[in-house]
């Protein structure tokens, strides 16, 4: 189960722990409430406004730690509040480019 871990980085405790007790029959999950826990290992972090408001550099800086490994970030929200975050987060995707076989990284503005 190690490789089927999901960090909750949700400032909001009433969706986090809904959150862990629906995906903790599957996966192990990591509650995190400080910048060193995004240092543990993990496949996919789920993140909340708030928190990523208030951790977005430690989130940037974890992802270029990880690169060229893909560590995906699951920003959830309201459909409200979509026009409230930062015009700078982006979703990254990689994908292989036919021609030389390397590694391409492509942002995607939310």
């Amino acid at each position: 189960m190690p490789d089927d871990t999901i960090l909750l980085l949700l400032a909001n405790a009433a969706n986090r722990e809904l959150l862990r007790d629906w995906l903790g029959h599957h996966y192990q999950t990591i509650i995190a409430d400080s910048e060193a826990d995004l240092q543990r290992s993990f496949q996919l972090c789920i993140v909340d406004g708030p928190a990523l408001a208030t951790f977005e550099a430690a989130i940037q800086a974890r992802r270029a730690a990880a690169y060229p490994i893909f560590l995906p970030f699951l920003l959830v929200t309201t459909r409200g509040d979509v026009k409230y975050h930062n015009p700078s987060c982006y979703l990254c995707r990689e994908k292989a480019t036919e021609a030389d076989g390397q590694d391409e990284q492509d942002d995607f503005q939310l």
